[in-house]
């Protein structure tokens, strides 16, 4: 004896649903594609003694593509841009069946730092193998003055009397 399971009433329930759901994914992924929809790009953000280290991953993009923006006013570091859609082989069966699962499009992410803690003229990035590296250099501390500061008196010292016998 075989057990049948697409028989079950459940079986159809979680299959209808199922067959539903794909065309709700199929339609939202149209719209996605349709729109100003922007990646968010993971980021791994490392605080160093000086600096911090901002790792973004955007492969695809070219570094002409991406733009590094300082915002003085917020203390917002923004980085933008463009991954180009790759180009899939068509075949002329009419069977194609494919996945595209890589993110294409506009890309952004923002960064907001504390006040006054950015050095914004040593901010620098480079890319490479798909990594998007940001330098965001730390305000130097700015050394406290003592309170008291002690002025030396010039002069010329008289020699005294034992001294000169």
């Amino acid at each position: 004896m075989s057990l049948t399971l697409h028989n079950s009433p459940f079986f159809e329930l979680f299959d209808g649903f199922n067959r539903q759901f794909s065309r709700g994914n199929d339609l939202f992924d149209s719209m996605l594609k349709s729109s100003d929809f922007h990646i968010v790009p993971p980021v791994d953000l490392v605080e160093k003694e000086d600096s911090f280290v901002l790792h973004a991953s955007v492969p695809g993009a070219a570094p002409s593509n991406i733009t590094v923006d300082f915002h003085r006013s917020s203390n917002e570091l923004k980085i933008a841009g463009t991954i180009p859609e790759t180009k899939l082989e068509k075949k002329d069966d009419g069977n194609r069946k494919y996945y595209r699962e890589i993110n294409t499009g506009l890309f952004e992410r923002t960064i907001r730092f504390g006040k006054d803690t950015v050095d914004e003229a040593g901010i620098s990035a480079k890319y490479n193998n798909g990594v998007l590296e940001v330098l965001v250099p730390k305000v130097k501390p700015v050394v406290a003055e003592p309170k008291i500061k002690r002025i030396q008196v010039g002069g010329v010292e008289k020699k005294s009397t034992e001294e000169s016998a």
